[in-house]
Parts: structure tokens; C-alpha cells; sequence
């Protein structure tokens, strides 16, 4: 992985760990984006989502995460529910496979 990161969407987020992530931004409900340290070669690089509303595990815990608006220094994510609702979950994982 060319960089990844574990962070807490609730509240105030917060990066548990990462690597070759400078910071993160909370843009909405549901909605972040992560800023990389260094940039990928180019906009055309693969992100790896997933998403948990709680920290628990719970039944119906898991959240759909999507990645959109990639450029060289940065992606957002979109964590929804069903589909179709946004919305803030306390655990999420996004890995990044490239060239930097």
C-alpha cells in the first residue's frame, strides 16, 4: 500500500493511525477527505474502503464505503447506509495502491 489509514468519523475525527496520510477533513455527514503526504503519480490509483457504524460488533454494523474525487494529493470518502443515507461511523479503513 502506497498509504492507508484507520480514523474515527464521529464527533471530532480523529486518525488512530495511518501512513503517508498528512491529515483528514471532515466535509459532511459521511463525508471526508484524506490528504496524502506524498502524491501519487497520478489520479488513476486504487482505493480499499470499509466502514463499521460502531466500534462493537453488532448486527447490521457494516457501512458501504466508497471512494470518489481522486486527485494526486488526495480522495474523499462516502460512508452511507443502505445505500443511500450518509453517515458518520466511528471506525473506517481506506487503503491507497499506486505509484507515487
Amino acid at each position: 500500500a502506497k498509504a492507508w489509514i484507520n480514523f474515527d468519523g464521529t464527533g471530532t475525527i480523529a486518525i488512530r493511525d495511518s501512513f503517508n496520510v498528512s491529515s483528514i477533513t471532515d466535509d459532511a455527514t459521511g463525508k471526508y477527505t484524506v490528504s496524502l503526504t506524498t502524491a501519487m503519480s497520478n489520479s488513476n490509483y486504487c482505493v480499499i474502503s470499509s466502514g463499521h457504524f460502531y466500534e462493537t460488533t453488532v448486527t447490521g454494523n457494516v457501512r458501504e464505503v466508497g471512494a470518489n474525487v481522486l486527485t494526486t494529493t488526495s480522495y474523499q470518502l462516502t460512508v452511507s447506509y443502505n445505500g443511500t443515507n450518509t453517515q458518520d461511523a466511528e471506525n473506517i479503513f481506506s487503503a491507497v495502491f499506486g505509484d507515487t
